[in-house]
Formats: structure tokens, C-alpha cells, sequence
């Protein structure tokens, strides 16, 4: 099993299948709308919730794809288990409409403001210009939800992360936006 939050929060809102199950995708974005105090969160292209909250923007240091990286005294924590695809982030809200676009033709699909973008394609490197290149530590390339393989990465829920050297959002009183399948 393996679950997907926004924010600080330590409960899982969304599960996918794992360990026997029929393999399931989606396709998650979580919004941070600073301007409106607003959190919302799409799958599939869809708006399942939103809530209204004030959040220090988690993506101002280092950050991490696979897990929630706390930087406490027991280190990377919560590890998700199962594969992740297509990872964006953007330094600003996408609108819902971006939301839908960005699930059925990706992230060329939504325009301005990208700040990463790992397609996942068999390495970590972020192909926003950036060069915020990631460093896996035991994530492994997979078949993708088409069957690709080398097009995702599995993570075996255990231990398994990407560390992104530097910030991905540098400032932390902004709105954004974190996408992937």
C-alpha cells in the first residue's frame, strides 16, 4: 500500500494497489494556493478535497521523491511503496482547468511557472532547465502505467528515495504546485 499527502500531514489520503493486487495508477496534484490560504487536491484530473490552511512551504530545502523527508534524529521517514512517474512541480497554483490538462497531456500541457520535471524515464534528471538533477538511493527503474519499461521508478516502501540536492522552491512564501503519477 502507499499514500499520498500535501502538506505536513502524516495520514495517507490516497491509496494504490501493491504486494499481489492489480497494479493501479493515478494521477495526483496537490496545490498550494498561498494567496487564498487554500489547499486542493486533484486525482485524475478531478478536485477530490480542498481545505483551507497557512503552510511553510516543505520545498525550500533539499527535497525528496519517495518519501517525507523530516531530517530529524531517525532521518528519511515515511517511504512510499509502490512507482512514481512523471514528477512536477511548479512555483506557483495551477487553476483547476491546468489540473485536468496536466492529466491528459502532461506537463507541456500547463504553461510558466515550471520549477522541476522528472519524467522518470529510467534516471533522475530534471529536464526543466534547471539541472536539479536527483540522486536515487535504491529506487529502481519499472515499467510505467503503459507498460514502458525504464519509464518510473519502484520504491520498495522500505527505504527507497530520491534526494534532490538543492531547493526546488526558493521561496518560501510563495504558492505551488506538486504533480506526478
Amino acid at each position: 500500500s502507499g499514500g499520498v499527502t500535501l502538506g505536513k500531514a502524516s495520514t495517507p489520503v490516497i491509496g494504490c494497489g501493491g504486494d499481489g493486487e492489480k497494479e493501479v495508477w493515478f494521477h495526483v496534484v496537490g496545490v498550494y494556493d498561498r494567496e487564498n490560504s487554500q489547499v486542493h487536491l486533484y486525482v485524475d484530473g478531478q478536485k477530490i478535497a480542498s481545505k483551507r490552511c497557512t503552510l511553510t512551504c516543505p520545498l525550500f530545502n533539499p527535497s525528496t521523491i519517495g518519501c517525507w523527508d523530516t531530517k530529524g534524529p531517525e532521518g528519511r521517514t515515511h517511504h512510499f511503496k509502490g512507482k512514481i512517474d512523471e514528477v512536477c512541480l511548479f512555483q506557483r497554483a495551477i487553476s483547476a482547468e491546468e489540473a485536468k490538462a496536466l492529466h491528459e497531456g502532461g506537463v507541456k500541457k500547463v504553461k510558466g511557472g515550471l520549477a522541476a520535471y522528472y519524467p522518470l524515464d529510467g534516471n533522475v534528471k530534471d529536464l526543466s532547465g534547471r539541472g536539479l538533477n536527483g540522486k536515487p538511493s535504491g529506487a529502481k527503474p519499472a515499467k510505467d502505467r503503459d507498460g514502458k519499461p525504464n519509464a518510473a521508478m519502484l520504491f520498495d516502501g522500505a527505504g527507497d528515495w530520491i534526494a534532490i540536492p538543492k531547493p526546488i522552491i526558493t521561496n518560501n512564501t510563495t504558492s505551488y504546485t506538486v504533480a506526478a503519477w
